[in-house]
């Protein structure tokens, strides 16, 4: 039968096919075993001053990236105004964080305390009051400020805290080692303090002797705000129970980050940094420190911003 024969033929060549590929030492190869997954490249950090912004009943929070990175903390003996705290020693940052672009407005202090009762309150309402100036008088922040975070935190799953006195003068440097974020000057048209003692080549100019809006002046290089003056920041600070504790030398515990100070043996202080609207420019330097105790309980000249944590 023809099929039959085509077949036969067949099997009789492919056996041939096998028989020489055997004397040539060829062999079937087996499959290799698939490789590792390819790892995915790690996400790139954000770029210094990238912000981040979140919103709460409607308000907005905006929030901007401060990398990790070491500096040089305080201001030399040569600086003109440097007052006590300020040795000038090496800090690292050893963890990125977000901080707000702006000092705490008023809309935004009624919302994350959830009511505007303070406003009806003589001994709490703020003596500048509108929606987009810094919220000052805060009765004591010291209670309230923690206070508030913890109902950020529950909203938005987010944890906020006050700034360390080291973070806030690292994020207002911005990598520069000038007394101000702008350079060696400062006078009334860069920022809101007492316009009649500027800084260094600062023209004379006005005192306002009130906050403004925040936002009314230039950032600096990673993207904040009123970093030199309108309302003096509270800041964390820390302060040893041993004497003989120091940072790097010296006796800086608050250089140190906040996730150590729990183990650190130490105690909470606070700080304002950055001078108010009725400073002068030398109290606005990046540098210049007024600690303060537990017993404030507010003033006019006074605010906050807040930290995010990645």
């Amino acid at each position: 039968m023809p099929y039959l024969r085509k077949r036969g033929l067949v099997s009789v060549l492919f056996g041939l096919v096998l028989i020489f590929a055997s004397a040539l030492g060829t062999r079937p190869q087996a499959l290799a075993a698939p490789g590792p997954a390819a790892t995915a490249p790690a996400p790139e950090a954000p770029q210094p001053g990238s912000r981040q912004t979140l919103t709460l009943d409607g308000v907005e929070f905006t929030f901007c990236y401060i990398p990790a990175g070491a500096f040089m903390m305080g201001s030399p003996e040569s600086e003109t105004g440097r007052g006590e705290g300020e040795k000038l020693h090496k800090v690292i940052i050893s963890q990125p964080f977000y901080m707000m672009e702006n000092e705490v407005t008023q809309e935004q202090y009624a919302v994350l305390k959830g009511n505007d009762s303070y406003l009806k309150d003589e001994r709490r309402k703020p003596s500048f009051p509108g929606a987009k100036r810094p919220i000052e008088s805060i009765f004591h922040p010291f209670q309230n400020i923690p206070t508030i975070c913890d109902r950020f935190a529950a909203a938005s799953r987010r944890k906020l805290r006050l700034p360390t006195r080291a973070e806030w003068e690292y994020a207002c440097r911005a990598g520069t080692s000038t007394p101000f974020h702008y350079g060696n000057d400062l006078d009334a048209t860069m920022a809101n303090f007492n316009g009649r003692e500027p800084y260094g080549k600062g023209a004379r100019g006005k005192l306002r002797n009130e906050t403004t809006e925040v936002k009314q002046f230039k950032p600096n290089a990673w993207g904040l705000y009123d970093m030199h003056g309108n309302v003096a920041e509270i800041c964390l600070d820390y302060a040893p129970k041993d004497p003989d504790i120091s940072v790097d030398g010296i006796k800086d515990p608050g250089a140190m980050d906040p996730e150590a100070i729990a183990k650190s043996g130490l105690k909470p202080r606070w700080s304002f940094c950055g001078g108010g609207y009725n400073s002068s420019a030398s109290e606005c330097r990046a540098s210049a420190v007024s600690p303060i105790d537990g017993s404030h309980g507010g003033n006019d000249g006074t605010g906050f911003r807040l930290v995010l944590l990645p």
